[in-house]
């Protein structure tokens, strides 16, 4: 009994070897990179990524626009658009003009320009599309999202109530739509922001205070369910 085990085993053991040595030779397959692009605003070039996820046939996706922090770059969203991404949405993310201290006026046209660009993509659905920013660049998303009433949802991530002139308590009582309110609880203005924005709100708000995780996308960086908040409030809205 013992010598027909004993001579099974090295058989079963080198089965699961050889099994092991085809998963591991077997190459993973990694995300799709974004797709740089450029875009041209008031005769202006502005780099931008651009993410969209695989398609089963024709189906259109829904999409959404990423507006930075002050003094930062589309890169910090690569990340977060590479999980937008495989969660089935196409994404924009581009530099806003002087670092996004060009003026409201500036900032509101970038933010058009990357959602006239998805738009316009034959895989995305256009009646399905949402804007996301950062610090300055989540005052700049509400008020895009106030003067272009065909966005869905907007998520702001430390706004402030007035960021280099960009205010944000009158637009927040022009916004029905969906909102989502995020800061952190060591991020001291925008968490007293954010609580007034919810006051001053009229539509339908979702309001998140982190602990401890920073400013803006540092927060998504802190790993503090940020993101998990953030799908749910896409799938939810768009």
């Amino acid at each position: 009994m013992r010598t027909g085990l004993a001579k099974r085993v090295p058989l079963e053991v080198a089965g699961l070897a050889f099994l092991l040595a085809a998963v591991l030779a077997c190459p993973q397959r990694a995300a799709a990179a974004p797709t740089n692009v450029t875009l041209t605003i008031d005769g202006e070039r502005v780099a931008a990524l651009y993410w969209l996820p695989a398609r089963t046939g024709s189906e259109k996706v829904p999409g959404v626009v990423l507006l930075h922090m002050l003094g930062r770059a589309k890169e910090d969203w690569r990340v977060f658009g590479d999980l937008l991404q495989s969660s089935g949405y196409a994404a924009i993310a581009l530099d806003l003009r002087g670092g996004g201290n060009a003026g409201k006026a500036k900032l509101i046209g970038d933010a058009r320009t990357g959602y006239a660009f998805l738009a316009r993509q034959q895989e995305v659905d256009a009646a399905r599309l949402g804007v996301i920013g950062a610090s300055i660049g989540a005052n700049a998303a509400l008020l895009f999202a106030v003067e272009e009433p065909r966005v869905k949802c907007a998520a702001l991530l430390s706004p402030g109530l007035n960021y280099r002139g960009v205010a944000t308590d009158w637009a927040i009582t022009q916004m029905k739509r969906p909102l989502l309110l995020v800061a952190s609880d060591d991020d001291d203005y925008s968490a007293q922001s954010v609580r007034r924005l919810e006051q001053l709100a009229t539509g339908l708000k979702t309001v998140k205070i982190f602990t401890r995780a920073g400013h803006g996308t540092e927060i998504l960086a802190a790993n503090a369910g940020l993101d998990r908040e953030l799908l749910a409030f896409l799938k939810a809205h768009l």
